[in-house]
C-alpha cells in the first residue's frame, strides 16, 4: 500500500517545470539559481520521509510448537522490531482453552532470528498421548508483555516426543503474523504448514484475513496435496470466540493456488468499529473437515475496511450453498466450489507434469474449449482417468505421436504404497483390449507423497476414438494414509474412464501404426461401466 505515493508523484511535474524557470533564471540572475536550489532541497527533505514509509519495516512471527509430556518446544522465526520481543504461554487443550500448564515466557529477540526455546510444563503436569495442547504467541514491548501488538495460537498433539527438536520439522507448524508495529492489530496473515513424515513440503497454507463490519474477507494460496481441502469458520471474538458469523466454509483447491473468499455475515448481525473478529482455519481431508491436518486462528480488529488492502487479493471463487437436513432442521454449509473433475495438473512417471501448458477453465465456456484443441507439451502422454481430470486431458494428438498409456497410486508413507503394490488387482483395457506389457516404477517422493507409476507404450495408433478403461481392486484392505481402500471398506475399488482422438498427422506422413488397437469412428462410452 502506497501511503504517500500520490503526494510524491503529484509534487513532480511542479519540480521539472521549477528546473525548466530555473535554467533560465540562471542567465539573467545569478542569485536567484542559489534560492531555487535551497528550495528544491528542502521540497526533497519534505518528501522523502513520506516515500520511504512504503519500505517500513514490520514484525514477522513463524512458529512451531510440540508439546511432549512434561516439556514443550518451539521454534520462532521472523523479524523483529527493536524494542519488541515474543513472549508465549502453554495451555492445555486445543485453541487456550485450558488452564495454563507453564509460566509466561520471554524470548529476546531482534533483526532477522531463528531460534528454539524449550519450558517445563508446571509441575505435576503431565500431557498423555494423544492429549493437546496449545500454545499463545504474542510479540509485545520488551517488559511488557500485556501491550500485545499482535497474537496467535498454534495447536498440537502429544504424539511421544521421541526427539522433540527432531519433531520441529515434522510436526504440525503455523501461524505467520505480521503488523506494522501499531499498538493495535492490523489485519491478520498467517500461514501453516506441515511435512508430512519428514518427506518434503505437503500441505501449505498461506492467509491474510479481514474483518469488515458486515462481511469478512480471506486471502488463500499455497500448495495442498490430493484429497485434502480447506476449511473456515468466521467469528465475532478473538481466538474463535463469540457469535458465529459464518458456516463452515469449505474452500475446494487442489495443487499451486491463490484464491479469495468474501462471505457475508447472517442478516441483521454486524461487528462494531474497533471489536475483534477471528477466522479458524483448517486443512482436513475432503468431506471430512474432522479430519484435520494442521489448524490456526486468524485474528483481526474491525477498523473501517476502506483501504486497498482490505479488498479481496485474488480472484474470488464462485460460491454454492448445499442444504441438508439433519438434528431437526435445515444446516446451510456455503462451498467454494471449483470446476467438475480434480482441478489440478498430475504428475506422471518420472515425477514430470503432465500437461505443463494447460490452465484451469472456467465450468461454462464460449466457443471451442482450449483443452479440446490445445497441443500438449507432453503429446502422446495419456492418463488411464483424464475424464475426471479436466488438466489430464490429451488435447490434439497425432498418429505420428508414440502412445503411452499410464496410471498411479499415492500415499502418505512409502510403506502404504508399497502395500498398494502387494495387494493391487489392476484390469485396465483400451477399446476392451489388454495392454500387452506394463512397466512399473520404483517408488519416488514427490509433492509431499509417495508415489508409484505404470506405464503401458502401444507406439503409434490409427486415427480414430478411444477409450481407456480403468479398474483396481485389492486383496487385502489397505490405506494411503487419508482413506481406506479394499475388501470391508468404502472404496472396495477405484474405476475411471479416459477417452480420445487421434488424429492424422498434417504433413501426412507415412507411419506404421499399432494394429493391435482398433480405433472407432466416434466415442463409445462405457466400454468399462462405471457404476
Amino acid at each position: 500500500m502506497h501511503r504517500a505515493g500520490s503526494g510524491g508523484l503529484s509534487a513532480a511535474p511542479a519540480v521539472v517545470q521549477r528546473g525548466f524557470l530555473m535554467h533560465q533564471l540562471t542567465l539573467k540572475h545569478g542569485a536567484t539559481w542559489f534560492v531555487l536550489l535551497a528550495l528544491l532541497t528542502l521540497i526533497a527533505l519534505a518528501i522523502a520521509p513520506a516515500l520511504a514509509q512504503d519500505d517500513e519495516p514490520i514484525n514477522t512471527v513463524n512458529a512451531v510448537f510440540v508439546i511432549c509430556p512434561t516439556s514443550a518446544v518451539i521454534n520462532v522465526t521472523g523479524t523483529m522490531l527493536a524494542g519488541n520481543d515474543v513472549y508465549y504461554q502453554v495451555f492445555a487443550g486445543s485453541n487456550a482453552t485450558g488452564a495454563a500448564i507453564s509460566a509466561q515466557r520471554q524470548i529476546q529477540v531482534s533483526g532477522n532470528f531463528d531460534t528454539n526455546d524449550t519450558i517445563s510444563l508446571n509441575a505435576g503436569t503431565t500431557i498423555a498421548s494423544g492429549e493437546t495442547a496449545s500454545a499463545v504467541v504474542a510479540v509485545a514491548p520488551e517488559g511488557n508483555p500485556n501491550s500485545v501488538i499482535f497474537d496467535f495460537i498454534v495447536n498440537d498433539t502429544q504424539d511421544g516426543c521421541v526427539d522433540a527438536n527432531a519433531d520441529l520439522t515434522t510436526t504440525t507448524t503455523a501461524p505467520a503474523t505480521t503488523t506494522d508495529g501499531a499498538t493495535t492489530p492490523t489485519d491478520g496473515t498467517t500461514d501453516g504448514t506441515t511435512d508430512d513424515a519428514g518427506t518434503g513440503t505437503g500441505n501449505v497454507v498461506d492467509a491474510f484475513f479481514v474483518i469488515c463490519s458486515d462481511s469478512a474477507v480471506i486471502n488463500l494460496s499455497g500448495t495442498l496435496v490430493p484429497s485434502w481441502d480447506i476449511y473456515y469458520q468466521v467469528f465475532g471474538g478473538p481466538g474463535g470466540t463469540g457469535a458465529e458469523l459464518s458456516a463452515l466454509r469449505r474452500v475446494r483447491v487442489g495443487g499451486d493456488f491463490a484464491v479469495s473468499d468474501r462471505v457475508t455475515y447472517p442478516t441483521g448481525t454486524t461487528l462494531a468499529v474497533a471489536a475483534s473478529g477471528s477466522a479458524r482455519v483448517r486443512v482436513a481431508t475432503e468431506g471430512n473437515p474432522d479430519n484435520i491436518d494442521f489448524d490456526f486462528f486468524l485474528e483481526d480488529v474491525q477498523d473501517g475496511c476502506t483501504s486497498e488492502e482490505t479488498q479481496p487479493q485474488n480472484p474470488l471463487i464462485d460460491n454454492g450453498e448445499t442444504s441438508a437436513a439433519g438434528g431437526g432442521g435445515t444446516t446451510t454449509t456455503p462451498v467454494v466450489q471449483r470446476p467438475d473433475g480434480v482441478n489440478v495438473s498430475l504428475l506422471g512417471p518420472g515425477g514430470i507434469t503432465l500437461n505443463p501448458n494447460l490452465e484451469p477453465e472456467p465450468a461454462v465456456f464460449i466457443g471451442a474449449r482450449p483443452s479440446d484443441i490445445f497441443r500438449s507439451q507432453t503429446p502422446g502422454l495419456i492418463f488411464a482417468e483424464c475424464d475426471d481430470f479436466p488438466l489430464a486431458l490429451p488435447g490434439l494428438v497425432y498418429d505420428t505421436d508414440p502412445i503411452t498409456v499410464y496410471w498411479s497410486w499415492s500415499a502418505r508413507t512409502r510403506q502404504q504404497v508399497q502395500n498398494h503394490i502387494d495387494n493391487a488387482e489392476y484390469r485396465v483395457t483400451m477399446n476392451t483390449a489388454p495392454f500387452p506389457q506394463v512397466i512399473r516404477s520404483e517408488i519416488i517422493s514427490a509433492s509431499g507423497l509417495f508415489w508409484v507409476f505404470y506405464s503401458a507404450s502401444v507406439g503409434n495408433l490409427r486415427p480414430g476414438h478411444y477409450e481407456i478403461g480403468y479398474q483396481v481392486t485389492w486383496n487385502q484392505p489397505i490405506s494411503n494414509g487419508v482413506e481406506d481402500y479394499g475388501p470391508g471398506t468404502v472404496n472396495v475399488d477405484d474405476k475411471g474412464l479416459c477417452n480420445f482422438g487421434i488424429t492424422l498427422n498434417p504433413a501426412g506422413e507415412t507411419i506404421f501404426h499399432n494394429l493391435a488397437f482398433t480405433p472407432t469412428e466416434f466415442p463409445v462410452h462405457n466400454i468399462l461401466p462405471v457404476e
